[in-house]
């Protein structure tokens, strides 16, 4: 009888300790509990994928925005498209970032691929302008000095990417964070392209088709 019941207290205190360690063990990126207990913040090759070439394009957007905003000449109403345009994708780097840390280590080299040079499409489709000091200016002198048009179709291009790459992400991601991410993405440029049509219509000149 006696060994009867420290034979059934062993297999208590047994099964007791395996729960207690189960629920202290970490959940690995990955696993199989780590996808039930974590869904927000897993990541398949969509995922990835979009980290990797949205940093380059939001790095992008900011770069052309500050370098926009250097103009002192600049009319208030785009002086003001031009300084949303970059306080938004800077928020939205930190936020990818931020989540690009809680993934951990990923086969793809995130850093390497976000700071590789960036270009941007010459609105008229000629050619594709290096995102160098002087690619404004080449474009201002092409088109006959309109600066602030040439700035516009140039922002209204980035938007359109970023829209583009987000809206691949909504369709095909599995991070419920990114996938929040993206679609905030979406709506927010979404309204600065119509902010851009508008400004354009109220001085008269229809928005180019941008290829």
């Amino acid at each position: 009888m006696k060994c009867v019941f420290a034979s059934g207290f062993l297999a208590i205190m047994a099964a007791f300790s395996f729960s207690a360690c189960a629920a202290e063990a970490p959940i690995l990126p990955g696993s199989a509990s780590s996808s039930a207990a974590a869904p927000g913040i897993m990541a398949n090759t969509a995922d990835l994928e979009f980290m990797v070439r949205a940093l380059p394009v939001l790095h992008s957007s900011v770069d052309l925005g500050e370098r926009i905003l250097e103009d002192e000449n600049l009319s208030p109403g785009v002086r003001i498209i031009a300084e949303k345009a970059v306080a938004r994708p800077q928020d939205e780097i930190i936020q990818l970032n931020e989540l690009k840390g809680q993934w951990g280590n990923s086969p793809l080299d995130l850093e390497t691929h976000a700071k590789e040079a960036m270009q941007v499409t010459d609105p008229t489709g000629a050619k594709a302008v290096p995102q160098s000091q002087g690619d404004l200016q080449h474009l201002n002198d092409s088109w006959g000095g309109e600066h602030e048009l040439t700035y516009l179709l140039l922002l209204r291009q980035q938007l359109g990417d970023s829209i583009e790459l987000a809206e691949e992400l909504m369709a095909e991601g599995e991070s419920l964070r990114l996938r929040d991410i993206a679609e905030q993405m979406v709506q927010v440029k979404s309204r600065r392209i119509n902010e851009i049509d508008e400004y354009l219509n109220t001085v008269n000149e229809e928005p180019r088709e941008l290829r």
